[in-house]
Protein backbone atom coordinates (compact mmCIF):
# COMPACT_ATOMS: atom_id res chain seq x y z
CA UNK A 1 0.00 0.00 0.00
CA UNK A 2 1.99 3.01 -1.20
CA UNK A 3 1.51 5.99 1.10
CA UNK A 4 2.73 9.42 0.09
CA UNK A 5 2.85 12.34 2.52
CA UNK A 6 3.27 15.72 0.84
CA UNK A 7 4.15 18.66 3.05
CA UNK A 8 4.10 22.02 1.31
CA UNK A 9 2.47 25.42 1.60
CA UNK A 10 -1.31 25.37 1.76
CA UNK A 11 -3.05 23.95 -1.30
CA UNK A 12 -6.61 24.46 -2.44
CA UNK A 13 -8.84 21.34 -2.35
CA UNK A 14 -8.84 21.16 -6.16
CA UNK A 15 -5.03 21.21 -6.21
CA UNK A 16 -4.82 18.42 -3.62
CA UNK A 17 -7.29 16.33 -5.58
CA UNK A 18 -5.41 16.89 -8.87
CA UNK A 19 -2.13 15.84 -7.29
CA UNK A 20 -3.66 12.77 -5.60
CA UNK A 21 -5.39 11.65 -8.80
CA UNK A 22 -2.28 12.07 -10.93
CA UNK A 23 -0.10 10.11 -8.49
CA UNK A 24 -2.74 7.40 -8.14
CA UNK A 25 -2.95 7.06 -11.93
CA UNK A 26 0.83 6.76 -12.20
CA UNK A 27 0.83 4.01 -9.58
CA UNK A 28 -2.19 2.30 -11.17
CA UNK A 29 -0.30 2.19 -14.46
CA UNK A 30 2.25 0.09 -12.58
CA UNK A 31 -0.34 -2.47 -11.47
CA UNK A 32 -1.00 -1.02 -8.03
CA UNK A 33 -4.68 -1.02 -7.19
CA UNK A 34 -5.94 2.53 -6.86
CA UNK A 35 -7.82 1.71 -3.65
CA UNK A 36 -4.48 0.80 -2.09
CA UNK A 37 -2.88 4.21 -2.73
CA UNK A 38 -2.94 6.81 0.06
CA UNK A 39 -1.88 10.42 -0.56
CA UNK A 40 -1.82 12.71 2.48
CA UNK A 41 -1.14 16.42 2.70
CA UNK A 42 0.27 18.54 5.50
CA UNK A 43 0.82 22.29 5.56
CA UNK A 44 4.47 23.34 5.91
CA UNK A 45 5.48 26.46 7.78
CA UNK A 46 8.31 27.74 5.60
CA UNK A 47 9.63 29.89 8.46
CA UNK A 48 10.27 26.75 10.52
CA UNK A 49 12.26 24.94 7.80
CA UNK A 50 15.87 25.90 7.16
CA UNK A 51 18.33 25.04 4.41
CA UNK A 52 21.91 26.24 4.63
CA UNK A 53 21.02 28.24 7.72
CA UNK A 54 18.33 30.25 5.94
CA UNK A 55 14.59 29.85 6.42
CA UNK A 56 13.04 28.43 3.28
CA UNK A 57 10.59 31.34 3.31
CA UNK A 58 13.54 33.69 2.63
CA UNK A 59 14.54 31.63 -0.42
CA UNK A 60 11.07 31.79 -1.97
CA UNK A 61 11.06 32.73 -5.65
CA UNK A 62 7.84 34.48 -6.66
CA UNK A 63 8.06 32.75 -10.06
CA UNK A 64 7.87 29.28 -8.50
CA UNK A 65 4.57 27.44 -8.44
CA UNK A 66 5.68 25.94 -5.14
CA UNK A 67 8.29 27.37 -2.79
CA UNK A 68 9.21 24.03 -1.23
CA UNK A 69 7.98 20.49 -0.69
CA UNK A 70 8.92 17.64 1.60
CA UNK A 71 7.64 14.27 0.46
CA UNK A 72 7.81 10.94 2.25
CA UNK A 73 6.93 7.82 0.27
CA UNK A 74 6.31 4.54 2.08
CA UNK A 75 6.60 1.77 -0.50
CA UNK A 76 7.29 -1.94 -0.42
CA UNK A 77 10.96 -2.88 -0.10
CA UNK A 78 10.39 -4.94 -3.26
CA UNK A 79 10.16 -1.77 -5.34
CA UNK A 80 13.35 -1.21 -7.33
CA UNK A 81 15.33 1.93 -8.06
CA UNK A 82 13.63 2.38 -11.43
CA UNK A 83 10.24 2.49 -9.67
CA UNK A 84 11.45 4.89 -6.97
CA UNK A 85 13.17 7.21 -9.47
CA UNK A 86 10.10 7.21 -11.70
CA UNK A 87 7.82 8.01 -8.78
CA UNK A 88 10.15 10.80 -7.62
CA UNK A 89 10.11 12.31 -11.14
CA UNK A 90 6.31 12.07 -11.27
CA UNK A 91 6.01 13.76 -7.88
CA UNK A 92 8.14 16.69 -9.04
CA UNK A 93 6.00 16.99 -12.17
CA UNK A 94 2.65 17.04 -10.37
CA UNK A 95 3.99 19.44 -7.72
CA UNK A 96 5.32 21.66 -10.52
CA UNK A 97 8.85 21.70 -9.13
CA UNK A 98 11.17 23.80 -11.27
CA UNK A 99 14.60 25.37 -10.96
CA UNK A 100 12.79 28.25 -9.19
CA UNK A 101 11.64 25.93 -6.39
CA UNK A 102 13.75 26.60 -3.29
CA UNK A 103 13.70 23.02 -2.01
CA UNK A 104 12.14 19.68 -2.90
CA UNK A 105 13.05 16.76 -0.65
CA UNK A 106 11.73 13.28 -1.48
CA UNK A 107 12.46 10.42 0.89
CA UNK A 108 11.59 6.77 0.35
CA UNK A 109 10.90 4.59 3.35
CA UNK A 110 10.80 0.92 2.46
CA UNK A 111 7.83 -0.42 4.40
CA UNK A 112 7.00 -4.10 4.64
CA UNK A 113 3.25 -4.48 3.91
CA UNK A 114 3.11 -7.14 6.65
CA UNK A 115 3.89 -4.37 9.16
CA UNK A 116 1.00 -2.16 8.05
CA UNK A 117 -2.56 -2.69 9.27
CA UNK A 118 -5.48 -0.99 7.58
CA UNK A 119 -9.25 -0.88 7.82
CA UNK A 120 -10.69 0.64 4.66
CA UNK A 121 -14.45 0.14 4.50
CA UNK A 122 -13.98 -3.27 6.07
CA UNK A 123 -12.27 -5.20 8.82
CA UNK A 124 -8.74 -4.50 9.99
CA UNK A 125 -6.23 -6.43 7.88
CA UNK A 126 -2.58 -6.40 6.95
CA UNK A 127 -1.78 -4.36 3.85
CA UNK A 128 -0.22 -7.50 2.34
CA UNK A 129 -3.56 -9.36 2.51
CA UNK A 130 -6.06 -9.27 -0.36
CA UNK A 131 -8.59 -6.46 0.09
CA UNK A 132 -11.45 -8.90 0.68
CA UNK A 133 -9.47 -11.02 3.15
CA UNK A 134 -11.01 -11.10 6.64
CA UNK A 135 -8.29 -11.68 9.23
CA UNK A 136 -10.93 -12.29 11.87
CA UNK A 137 -11.63 -15.59 10.14
CA UNK A 138 -8.05 -16.56 10.93
CA UNK A 139 -8.48 -15.80 14.61
CA UNK A 140 -6.92 -12.32 14.61
CA UNK A 141 -8.73 -9.56 16.44
CA UNK A 142 -10.15 -6.61 14.56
Amino acid sequence: MPTILIETESLEPAQRRRIAVQLTRWLSDRDIRSDRVVVRFAVADLDLAFSGGLPVSAMRDPAAARAAAWVTCCVSPDRDEEFRSGLARRITEVLQVTTSTALCYIEFRPTDPDLVHIAARGPLRRASAPADHDQAAEGEER
